[in-house]
């Protein structure tokens, strides 16, 4: 099969199916399955279906500056969040941190990798294409990005809706995302912001001192993105 080479209707749901798994899998905590593996699974299809025009399709980064600009970003939106922003906040909210695992931290860049792909991408650059309307798409996106956060934490096993707060940040940073991919034509920035709140929001278990009060993650959520100076600054 040459890259590119599966055509039709039947192809099209299979490449759904295909895409879908290796997506959604982590997500259903399979335990030989994690971000990991669906970051790699998610390049070799781009390579099988797109062959050398997959860079482009995927908006993967091409060029050293492009490189660069998103190594550095990642790396000081990290030291800015990890270093003062969620302690501060963790301060005033008297919470502490019993941190993952290195290896399992890591999943969480692997996880905003593969999310920027998907939804950035694959999902946002075409509808803009087709839609020629960058700045109503991107806001509608962002609403739905928020709106997706609510209804599963909302509906979800946690049953736990969001604070408005939290859902304005939700949406501002949504907008953010989007609006850093349209302006470069690739996922680096994006990437870089959304793996430096991954990181830095997800990085252990959080709890309420004292009592040892573990926060569940719709929690974690309105505890770091639902205050009024998160929704400012961002």
């Amino acid at each position: 099969m040459t890259p590119g080479g599966w055509r039709g209707p039947a192809a099209g749901v299979g490449w759904a199916v295909v895409g879908l798994v290796i997506f959604l899998a982590p997500y259903a905590q399979v335990p030989i399955w994690p971000f990991a593996y669906s970051a790699v699974a998610l390049l070799a299809w781009g390579a099988l279906r797109w062959g050398r025009a997959m860079s482009d399709r995927m908006a993967l980064p091409r060029t050293a500056p492009e490189w660069a600009a998103t190594v550095g970003l990642g790396l000081g939106l990290g030291a800015l969040f990890l270093l003062w922003v969620v302690p501060t906040l963790a301060d005033a909210q008297r919470l502490g941190l019993l941190p993952w695992p290195r290896h399992v931290q890591a999943q969480l860049l692997f996880q905003a990798w593969n999310e920027e792909i998907v939804l950035g991408a694959l999902f946002l650059l075409p509808l803009v294409r087709r839609t020629k309307r960058p700045v109503l798409t991107s806001v509608t996106v962002a609403l739905v990005f928020a709106g997706l956060h609510v209804l599963l934490y909302g509906f979800g096993a946690h049953g736990r809706w969001l604070d408005p707060m939290t859902v304005a940040t939700l949406v501002a940073v949504g907008a953010l995302r989007n609006v850093l991919l349209l302006l470069t034509g690739h996922i680096g920035l994006a990437f870089a912001l959304h793996a430096a709140w991954n990181v830095s929001m997800f990085a252990g278990v959080w709890y309420q001192v004292p009592g040892m009060w573990r926060l569940s993650e719709p929690q974690v959520f309105d505890a770091f993105l639902g205050q009024p100076a998160m929704v400012v600054a961002t």
